[in-house]
């Protein structure tokens, strides 16, 4: 397959035009019947497409080695991420499952069927067998990274499953445990592919930061959302400067435009 030609962009239009395309020729084309009866890597990019709203395109440019890596990384972490998102389990079961989930990736038949907010991501853990069956055909120092990092991002994950976000500082660092280790484990990835400088990997303090900005980008956008499933992100401290009862203002839907002021901002 020949290499994609660079394409310059100059007009709004023209870069309207190049996202409609690619999310024409990103449309998931099997039903998820279907694809629990691919091979393990087939699985794996066919629901990626499914699961991810913006990485699925970006992940399919990287070369082929450092392309699987960084597609069965997203994979596990999305795992990981539907079990802290699936606000019908039990608080102690849900412990559990994220505090063993990196480990679970020595099991080639391990899945979790049943659990996930949306039916693309109980479909994910519920073939998740197929995810671990492509983790441990990878490079071993990439199954390394992806282990660690998951086991880190889960210790962030039960850190803050019992205590909502309260101040600034815990919101960035419950940012830095669910995206900022992300930013960590992809900087790994790179550097650990031979594609890129060793030195990536020391450089923390960007890593976090690109990490951090992602994930406020999508705490501020999801607030209706999280707050119809049950789930809060905005620090309550910052809740609290637009309203003096923030348990009504999301209760009630009340968007605080003081507060997506401040954490634009932030």
């Amino acid at each position: 397959m020949p290499s994609p030609v660079p394409v310059i962009l100059s007009r709004p239009s023209e870069i309207l035009a190049l996202i409609q395309m690619l999310l024409k020729r990103r449309k998931p084309s099997n039903s998820r019947q279907d694809l629990g009866e691919l091979d393990d890597f087939s699985f794996c990019y066919a629901t990626l497409d499914r699961v991810s709203r913006s990485f699925a395109a970006v992940i399919q440019q990287l070369p082929d080695d450092l392309k699987d890596a960084v597609c069965i990384y997203y994979l596990v972490l999305r795992g990981l991420d539907s079990v802290e998102d699936d606000m019908e389990l039990e608080e102690g079961r849900k412990r559990e499952l994220l505090l063993s989930f990196a480990n679970r990736l020595q099991e080639p038949a391990w899945k979790l069927p049943g659990i996930g907010d949306t039916e693309d991501y109980r479909h994910l853990l519920a073939n998740f067998h197929k995810v671990i069956g492509a983790y441990q055909s990878l490079n071993e120092t990439y199954q390394i990274i992806i282990q660690n990092s998951c086991a880190d991002m889960a210790s962030g994950m039960v850190k803050f499953g019992d205590r909502p976000v309260q101040t600034m500082s815990d919101y960035d660092q419950y940012c830095h445990y669910v995206a900022g280790l992300v930013g960590y484990g992809l900087s790994d990835l790179f550097a650990g592919s031979g594609l890129e400088d060793e030195a990536l990997s020391s450089q923390r303090t960007l890593s976090n930061h690109m990490g951090l900005f992602l994930q406020k980008t999508n705490i501020i956008r999801d607030f209706r959302e999280d707050t119809l499933a049950g789930r809060n992100f905005w620090p309550l401290e910052v809740l609290k400067t637009a309203t003096q009862n923030s348990a009504q203002s999301l209760s009630e839907l009340n968007f605080p435009l003081e507060s997506l002021n401040t954490l634009v901002a932030d």
